[in-house]
């Protein structure tokens, strides 16, 4: 033991003070305090077993009224605090239990604070009776500011208090944290109770009294309530009719006026009103959110059919409701809608008017019962009709039934209101030309009103009757079709397609199946049973035919020309003279029963005759051929297979420029291009050898001549006179 007289000293070097009549305890006090670690620090010093002086680490000078422990390199305190803070420094003191560590981790720390009770002789080994060499930790206190509740907590990493304030049970026992009040109770079942069930791991918040759990934000900046869970006492409050044993919560959109009464099982936003009609609400809104702001309100949730709550039922249908108060007065407050919007973003250019702060309106419905699908917003009139459509109409699939006698027609006076009538009474569905007005089995020029593209029927009950297909009142023809530009453009349009699909059985041949028909008979005029023209595109084809897939023969084009008549042409075609027209073009082989004749060899035709003169130095100059085509040279051309015998175009182009041209292969469509290749005119060398042998043969007769001649000398004799 040690008792200090007059001293003062430095401990944990905190500045010099006076430790007058300061006592210690403890072992080998002369070997403990030393000049260089005086003491006792405190009042009443208690120093235990150590290897060494006593750790000062942790110590303050504030630590003088009370009791300083300190063993095994590790400091505590229990005293007074004087408050600095005061204007009588004196008055105001702190109780304080404190305790230091000498700032080491792992094996040696850090040191924790505890609250252990102990019970028997510690040989019963159990931990949770206080029976054991350690006892029951209640409480423990570590140096990070976690504060541990409960028993099993150890010094590892991992056995510490996680959170400022950990609650752990032992086991699978359940973990509680409970908050009562004295005059309510203080039972187990009283109070507030949050808890974790040890088994399932569960957590439950146990409001146990018989009043409602609220959860606030904001009360000391103006918030107040945000959600309420009602409990069952305070579903009273409720309309009668409403059972009190259900749950009901609500959250509120203005915490300065919460819902105080939630009247289905989530209530949103605000109380009704009127709290005696509730603005629309039903018992029946149960199970379901219900959402109101002042006299208005919308349910959406379950209704038990029948609509008695007492009877018990398997019956429960989904609703979406919305109510309002009574007569709504002024008309700009109501009547309110239940309305269907999609919005996007505000930058979306593919939906513009979905772009917009209000959105799509998609469809309305209105207390009345109507229902109008579209966009109400604007100034579209309101909706007058049970189901009013801003928009077309589409039905997927309709059943047909020709036993019934009931059409709809609209009426174009009242925004085109359906309505029905029987068909009986429709003398026609076709209108006089060009209005609206009804026609009676057609007495007039009529139209069938067809989207703009109309369906006329003109010249009825006359000779000069016609039909046109998209054309004005007036078609050009008997049969009139035209095809107007439509937006964007058609991929290969067709102004009449005829499709023939009458297959016949197998068996003797049933005649001649025919697309299309055209018979034109009369006289004192050329008759022209088909007349095609094809104009202003980068291709035209007038006239295209394709015959595919014959059992035998394949025909692409037949013409016949006969009966009475001085002339008979099969096949009359003309082109502009010179290259690169030409009147015809066969792409493959071409085979003629009768005479090929050239029309162009009649001398009126012709002018600057001249003879050939240099016929066989011509011939001479060309370069008969053997050679194979190359088909893949142009794979659109049908080139003979085999060897051939020929000239080559660029070596006679050398000799003779004027039989050889260029010759262009046709486009069948937009998508390909023209291909040019050169070609050589064959009946220019029938006269050239016509020449070239008339020649050869005055050359035979002048040597033959000339033979004679010598033979007659020979002999003697003069040869005749030629």
């Amino acid at each position: 033991m040690r008792i200090n007289g007059n001293m003062s000293s430095i401990v944990n070097s905190q500045p010099l003070i006076a430790r007058n009549g300061y006592v210690g305890l403890g072992n080998d006090l002369n070997q403990a305090w030393t000049a260089v670690n005086p003491g006792p620090f405190s009042l009443l010093h208690l120093n235990g077993n150590g290897s060494g002086p006593p750790q000062q680490f942790g110590y303050r000078n504030w630590m003088q009224t009370g009791i300083t422990f300190t063993s095994n390199d590790d400091f505590a305190y229990i005293g007074h605090k004087q408050n600095p803070g005061s204007a009588n420094g004196l008055d105001i003191t702190d109780l304080v239990v404190a305790w230091g560590d000498n700032a080491t981790l792992g094996t040696v720390g850090p040191d924790v604070m505890k609250f252990v009770f102990t019970s028997g002789t510690g040989s019963a080994n159990d931990d949770l009776s206080g029976d054991h060499l350690n006892g029951r930790e209640i409480m423990r206190l570590t140096g990070f500011g976690n504060v541990g509740i409960g028993p099993r907590f150890n010094n590892t990493a991992n056995g510490q208090p996680q959170s400022q304030l950990h609650i752990n049970s032992e086991n699978n026992t359940d973990v509680a944290l409970q908050l009562t009040v004295q005059n309510l109770g203080q039972l187990l079942g009283d109070g507030l109770r949050l808890r974790v069930a040890g088994g399932s791991g569960e957590a439950r918040i146990d409001q146990q009294e018989n009043a409602n759990l609220l959860l606030f934000t904001g009360t000391s900046s103006g918030g107040g309530e945000r959600m309420r869970v009602a409990s069952i006492a305070t579903q009273t409050a409720n309309p009668a009719s409403l059972p009190g044993d259900v749950g009901r919560v609500s959250i509120s959109h203005r915490p300065s006026s919460p819902v105080d009464r939630p009247l289905s099982l989530l209530h949103l936003g605000y109380n009704t009103t009127n709290k005696i009609n509730n603005n629309g609400w039903r018992p029946w809104m149960d199970v379901g959110t219900f959402t109101s702001s002042g006299s208005d309100h919308m349910y959406v949730g379950l209704k038990r059919e029948p609509p008695t709550l007492a009877l018990a039922g398997d019956r429960l249908d989904a609703v979406i409701a919305w109510g309002d108060n009574a007569n709504p007065n002024p008309a700009f407050s109501g009547p309110d809608f239940l309305r269907f919007i999609f919005t996007s973003t505000t930058t979306d250019t593919f939906d513009p008017i979905a772009a917009l702060p209000n959105g799509r309106e998609i469809m309305r419905l209105t207390p009345s019962g109507n229902v109008g699908i579209g966009d109400y917003a604007s100034s579209i009139p309101a909706i007058g009709a049970r189901l009013d459509l801003d928009g077309d109409l589409r039905i997927r699939t309709l059943t047909q039934n020709n036993n019934l006698n009931q059409v709809l027609v609209a009426d174009p006076s009242d925004l085109n209101r359906v309505h029905w009538r029987d068909a009986a009474t429709l003398s026609s569905q076709f209108f006089a030309c060009p209005t609206s007005v009804p026609a009676d089995k057609l007495p007039s020029n009529s139209w069938w009103e067809l989207n703009n593209f109309n369906f006329v029927f003109a010249g009825q009950g006359g000779t000069n009757n016609s039909v046109g297909i998209g054309t004005n009142c007036t078609p050009a023809a008997k049969l009139h079709i035209l095809r107007q530009l439509v937006t964007p453009a058609v991929f290969n349009p067709t102004g009449l397609h005829v499709e023939h699909t009458d297959v016949s059985l197998p068996g003797p041949l049933l005649g001649l199946a025919t697309g299309i028909a055209s018979v034109i008979t009369g006289s004192n005029r050329q008759n022209t049973a088909g007349n095609f023209s094809a104009r202003s595109a980068n291709v035209n084809i007038a006239v295209r035919g394709d015959s595919t897939n014959a059992n035998f023969t394949n025909v692409g084009g037949r013409f016949n020309a006969g009966g009475t008549g001085t002339m008979h042409y099969g096949i009359w075609a003309s082109a502009p003279a010179g290259p690169p027209h030409l009147a015809g073009y066969f792409n493959g082989d071409v085979t003629i029963t009768g005479t090929l004749i050239s029309g162009g060899s009649d001398q009126r035709l012709k002018r600057d005759i001249q003879p050939i003169a240099n016929a066989t130095e011509i011939i001479g100059r060309l370069q008969p051929k053997t050679f194979f085509f190359d088909p893949a040279a142009e794979p659109r051309l049908s080139l003979p297979r085999g060897r051939q015998y020929g000239l080559v175009a660029q070596d006679v182009e050398q000799v003779l420029p004027e039989v050889v041209r260029e010759v262009t292969l046709p486009a069948e469509d937009e998508r390909e291009r023209p291909a040019t290749f050169k070609a050589i005119n064959y009946n220019a060398f029938i006269s050239l050898l016509i020449a070239g042998m008339q020649k050869q043969q005055r050359e035979i007769d002048d040597l033959r001549a000339q033979v004679a001649d010598l033979a007659a000398r020979v002999k003697g004799t003069t040869p005749a006179s030629r």
